[in-house]
């Protein structure tokens, strides 16, 4: 019997890396310049969505560049859902490489820090030059750099988006020692432990204050974000296969949801995984997404997802004076640093750049 096709070919997940960073990057520099909307990335404060429903009832030429500002953040959900889809692909179908649990971990930490540590290390420098001290003392840096930042109990995040770093080792973590299912173990049993997580995990978020320092601690780690890397799994392991109107249908509909599930906290829990299946129904309705520049963008993304802070923050005086200008710059810049950091790692690790 011939395998089943999958979910998603390899251009279409390639491209859905591109639209992710496209969404991350701009979100970064955007929402802390002035006069953009302000998210609801960590916390949820209802008056937020209020204002962004205001303006986009009557939107202004920067529609597009508000709506990343407000949604961009979103893209860290599509990249979870890749992670989940892609370890089922390489760990869980026929002919995939067995996984040694404490290897795996140590080779992706490893492949994380190689990724990160020199791109923290000259954003700290660069904003100490600027700003005349660190934004971390030791011991914080040295959590960042063992990728458990994340869990101290005051963190801080400046000067860029590295905590992402600590999340993304959660979801190895969680899923060499737990979500992992070798051939021969019944479907239902992970399907079962997955459930009760997701529904663990959600119960207790509905219980915290929706705009305090818990709900914010859920979300820049895995009690948060756990819904679309569990997606991914399942997606991985089902082997559903979408037509062009089907993925239309998706989109569409999970366009609408999310906009009316931005309402109320206890709904927004879950845009997270909407906006995974939103990014899916795209790829699948256009296939125009898979062409040449999206994928570039998508093979580039781990670069220029690490290096993009650099960029924003050495714009930072260009920024308070030329908004268009600066945007510009940052594009430009973030591209050249990413191509440029990625030479420089193959170099260092005498291996074959990363994809």
């Amino acid at each position: 019997m011939p395998p089943r096709a999958p979910l998603l070919t390899r251009a279409e997940c390639t491209a859905l890396k591109g639209l992710a960073i496209v969404g991350i990057a701009l979100h970064n520099y955007l929402h802390v310049q002035r006069g953009y909307l302000q998210e609801n990335e960590y916390t949820f404060v209802a008056e937020r969505w209020a204002a962004a429903l205001r303006y986009f009832s009557h939107p202004t030429a920067q529609v597009v560049q508000q709506a990343f500002s407000f949604a961009g953040h979103y893209g860290v959900a599509i990249f979870l859902f890749l992670t989940g889809y892609g370890l089922v692909q390489k760990y869980e179908q026929r002919g995939g490489a067995p996984l040694r649990r404490w290897s795996f971990i140590g080779q992706h930490y490893l492949k994380l820090l190689r990724l990160m540590a020199i791109p923290f290390v000259v954003a700290e420098v660069a904003y100490a030059w600027m700003h005349g001290s660190f934004t971390m003392n030791a011991g914080e840096a040295v959590a960042q750099l063992l990728m458990c930042h994340t869990l101290l109990p005051s963190p801080n995040y400046y000067p860029g988006p590295f905590w992402y770093f600590a999340l993304a080792m959660q979801a190895y973590l969680l899923y060499a020692l737990v979500l992992y299912r070798p051939g021969g173990t019944p479907a239902w049993r992970s399907n079962l432990v997955m459930g009760l997580l997701v529904a663990a995990c959600y119960l207790y978020e509905c219980s915290l204050t929706p705009d305090g320092k818990a709900m914010w601690m859920c979300h820049v780690n895995l009690v948060g974000n756990l819904p679309p890397l569990v997606a991914g799994i399942v997606c991985g392991r089902s082997h559903g296969v979408l037509s062009r109107r089907q993925g239309a249908c998706v989109a569409i509909v999970a366009l609408a949801a999310w906009g009316a599930m931005n309402s109320h906290v206890w709904l927004w829990l879950w845009l997270p995984l909407v906006s995974a299946a939103l990014g899916v129904g795209l790829v699948k309705a256009i296939p125009a997404l898979t062409c040449r520049a999206v994928t570039w963008t998508g093979q580039m993304s781990a670069w220029i997802f690490a290096v993009h802070a650099i960029a924003r923050l050495l714009l930072e005086p260009l920024n308070r004076h030329h908004a268009t200008l600066g945007l510009v710059a940052f594009v430009a810049l973030t591209l050249l640093l990413a191509m440029g950091y990625r030479r420089l790692a193959a170099l260092l690790w005498s291996r074959r750049p990363a994809r």
